[in-house]
C-alpha cells in the first residue's frame, strides 16, 4: 500500500568488468558515459592525485560544520573523481617527496600557502608530461553571512601562483565584476521575523554565454552557459607573457562591459549598494577579462 523512491541506475559491462553509472543526470550524462566507457576500457585505471584543500570549507564553527557535513565545498567534486579513476590524496610535497610516477593527473585545489619545493615537485610533474588541474582562489565566501575568510596565502607572490604565471596564466587578486552579465542570487537578511532573503542581480555572479564560452575544447563545447562566483581574472593573453612551449586557450571571459575591483572581504547585502559600486566603476574603461 505505501510507495518507494526509485534510483535508476545505468551499468555498463565489458570482459568481466563493471562500471555504473549511479544516478544519471541529463545535464553531465555525455560525460558521466563516456568517463564510464574509459574506465571500462582502459587496462589500468586512472591516477588521480590531490593535493592542497582539505575536504571542509575553512572558517566554521564546530555547528556549522556538522550541519554542513554532506553538503561542505569539495565532498561532491571528490566523490566524483574516487569514482572515475584510483584517487590518491597527496601528502606535503615540500619534504623531497616527488608526485609517484603512476599518477595521471594531479589537482592542486586551494591549497593555501605553497612551500617553493612543493611548487617545483609540481612543476616537475608537468614537465614529465602529467596534467594538471590548478584551482587558486584567496577568499572563502559564505554567502548565508555576505562575508569572507581571508588568510592571504594564495596572494600573488606565492610560489605556485609565480609558477602559473610563469605559464602565461597569473591570476589577479581582483574580482571581476560584469554587468550584462550578472546573474541572480538570494542575499541573506535578517529580519524582526527571523531570517529572511532578498534577491540581487549581481555583477559578481556571472553566467558566461554564447560567445563567452570557447567551442574549441570539449570542456566549454556545447554548453549553454556557466556560472561563475566571485570570478578572478586571468591576466591577458597579449600581456601574459606566454613562452612558446605552452598554447593557451581561454576557455571562459565576460562580456565586454566587465571590470577588475579590488577584492573584499564582504558582499553587498542590497541592490541600491550594487547600484551605487557600479555607478562609480562605470568611470573607468570595461573591457573583457
Amino acid at each position: 500500500s505505501g510507495s518507494d523512491a526509485v534510483w535508476l541506475s545505468i551499468e555498463l559491462g565489458y570482459r568481466g568488468r563493471l562500471q555504473r553509472i549511479a544516478t544519471p543526470r541529463p545535464y553531465e550524462f555525455e560525460l558521466q558515459f563516456t568517463s564510464a566507457l574509459h574506465a571500462l576500457l582502459s587496462d589500468r585505471r586512472i591516477g588521480i592525485g590531490w593535493f592542497g584543500a582539505s575536504i571542509d570549507p575553512v572558517g566554521l564553527t564546530d555547528a556549522l560544520r556538522r550541519r554542513d557535513e554532506y553538503a561542505s565545498t569539495f565532498r561532491y567534486v571528490r566523490t566524483e573523481l574516487e569514482r572515475r579513476g584510483r584517487f590518491v590524496e597527496l601528502p606535503r610535497l615540500d619534504d623531497g617527496r616527488s608526485v609517484p610516477d603512476d599518477i595521471d593527473v594531479l589537482f592542486v585545489v586551494r591549497p593555501g600557502a605553497v612551500h617553493a619545493r612543493a611548487a617545483y615537485e609540481i612543476d616537475q610533474f608537468v614537465q614529465r608530461g602529467g596534467r594538471l588541474v590548478l584551482c587558486l582562489d584567496d577568499p572563502d565566501y559564505d554567502v548565508r553571512t555576505a562575508q569572507a575568510v581571508l588568510d592571504g596565502s594564495d596572494a600573488e607572490s606565492s610560489p605556485l601562483r609565480t609558477l602559473a604565471a610563469r605559464w602565461g596564466a597569473g591570476v589577479s587578486d581582483d574580482h571581476a565584476w560584469d554587468e550584462r552579465a550578472a546573474s541572480p542570487r538570494l542575499q541573506v537578511v535578517g529580519g524582526a521575523n527571523g531570517v529572511s532573503y532578498a534577491r540581487l542581480d549581481s555583477p559578481l555572479l556571472i553566467t558566461a554565454r554564447g560567445d563567452q564560452l570557447s567551442a574549441d575544447l570539449p570542456p566549454t563545447r556545447g554548453l549553454a552557459s556557466v556560472q561563475f562566483a566571485w570570478a578572478h581574472p586571468l591576466d591577458p593573453i597579449e600581456r601574459a607573457n606566454v613562452p612558446r612551449t605552452v598554447q593557451r586557450t581561454d576557455l571562459a571571459t565576460t562580456t565586454d562591459r566587465a571590470w577588475r575591483r579590488p577584492l573584499g572581504t564582504s558582499l553587498p547585502v542590497s541592490q541600491e549598494e550594487l547600484r551605487a559600486q557600479l555607478f562609480v566603476l562605470r568611470n573607468d574603461p570595461a573591457r573583457r577579462f
